[in-house]
């Protein structure tokens, strides 16, 4: 709306990779759960990591997967889904400030920092830390913690 509004088109731009939390899934459900006017006919995409070889191994692969790409861009286009209404929206939010609260309270504020140790024990942080995996740190405050 805004961008419609300064007479800007915007093009939104998805990076993909292999897991829910990093973009992954259903690439049809994906572009389908877009906002409501957020793909107007274009939609730019980055294929990460191991899902390259996943969407694009063969001529066959990448038809089909650029296939998918314009069946789901257009389906969006032509049908986008609904924007939430007032009550959805709030009703949205106080979810959100609810799972937000409690969340705080389990990882960041536990009794002693339990929370904290615990994970630390349980996990190999510590080990992860020291190896050379990745473009990013492993952690980026040198005292640790959770919100490293």
């Amino acid at each position: 709306e805004a961008g419609r509004a300064a007479g800007v088109r915007i093009n939104f731009f998805h990076g993909r990779g292999g897991s829910i939390g990093r973009g992954g899934g259903p690439l049809h459900l994906a572009l389908l759960s877009q906002p409501a006017g957020s793909i107007a006919g274009a939609y730019r995409v980055t294929v990460q990591g191991e899902q390259i070889q996943a969407f694009l191994a063969s001529t066959e692969l990448a038809v089909h997967t650029f296939q998918s790409y314009a069946i789901s861009v257009l389906e969006h286009t032509i049908s986008p889904p609904k924007l939430p209404t007032d009550a959805q929206r709030e009703l949205m939010q106080q979810l959100a400030d609810a799972s937000a609260k409690a969340f705080q309270a389990q990882v960041y504020q536990s009794e002693d920092g339990i929370f904290s140790r615990y994970f630390h024990a349980a996990t190999p942080t510590s080990a992860l830390a020291s190896m050379n995996l990745g473009s990013r740190p492993a952690k980026r405050k040198a005292a640790g913690g959770m919100q490293t």
